[in-house]
């Protein structure tokens, strides 16, 4: 995903998706999620994926707000971490991070945090 100047978010073949809103996490920077990107977390964009239908707007904002930060395996992305919200005992959110601002690449549900994950 990428952001233009406009400030819009278009995903990796160029596609505008509409914002359905921006706030900021604990480190001050403003997060984005995107049409896509929920219906990429629920599961809607693939016929044979899983379908997450806990997952709302409202869920996910409240993991980018509250969540704790962690080390994402692949560069420039975080994961933020929150519990109690949601039907597991975690809701993990993968934030890419761009420029001091970030865009929500997907979302689900653990029941433990790997201990291997580094906390920033």
């Amino acid at each position: 995903m990428r952001i233009d100047r406009q400030g819009r978010v278009h995903d990796e073949h160029g596609r505008f998706s509409a914002v359905l809103w921006r706030v900021s996490d604990q480190a001050g920077r403003q997060i984005t999620l995107t049409r896509a990107a929920l219906s990429h977390a629920r599961g809607e964009d693939e016929a044979q994926r899983e379908r997450r239908r806990y997952l709302n707007a409202q869920i996910i904002r409240t993991a980018v707000e509250q969540g704790w930060r962690y080390v994402d395996m692949t560069r420039g992305r975080e994961r933020l971490i929150v519990d109690g919200v949601g039907p597991s005992a975690y809701l993990i959110v993968v934030v890419e991070i761009h420029a001091g601002a970030g865009t929500v690449i997907t979302a689900y549900a653990m029941r433990r945090v790997p201990s291997a994950w580094r906390q920033l």
